[in-house]
């Protein structure tokens, strides 16, 4: 997530009518507005990350009326106009590697399947 920017957040499983907290960490920002979840017990939101915001790991952590902790929710704040991090990168020359492995496979399987038929 960039600074400046936003994302909306869906929360299910909760009771119709019931209102959820939330607080984007480690440089705490309470969310406001949040609405009551609906009659399926849904309710989403919108997360505004100001333009100042600390870059690099956060967490929002969301909590029901009883005070129950739902699973933190891990992001990354990067700085605007830069795009974050997903996932792993692999060199050019290993995802040629696997792909070649694949196709060899594939061909080997095949030629045994049309051996076993004749």
């Amino acid at each position: 997530v960039a600074q400046g920017s936003s994302f909306t957040v869906k929360v299910t499983g909760l009771t119709a009518g019931e209102q959820v907290r939330a607080v984007l960490h480690s440089q705490p920002l309470t969310i406001t507005g949040i609405p009551a979840a609906d009659a399926s017990g849904t309710v989403a939101f919108r997360v505004n990350v100001p333009a100042d915001f600390t870059t690099g790991a956060h967490t929002l952590q969301i909590t029901r009326a009883d005070g129950t902790a739902l699973t933190p929710l891990a992001l990354e704040v990067v700085t605007a106009g830069s795009l974050a991090t997903t996932g792993a990168s692999l060199p050019t020359a290993a995802m040629l590697l696997g792909l070649g492995a694949l196709v060899t496979g594939g061909a080997l399987l095949l030629a045994r399947r049309r051996r076993v038929r004749a």
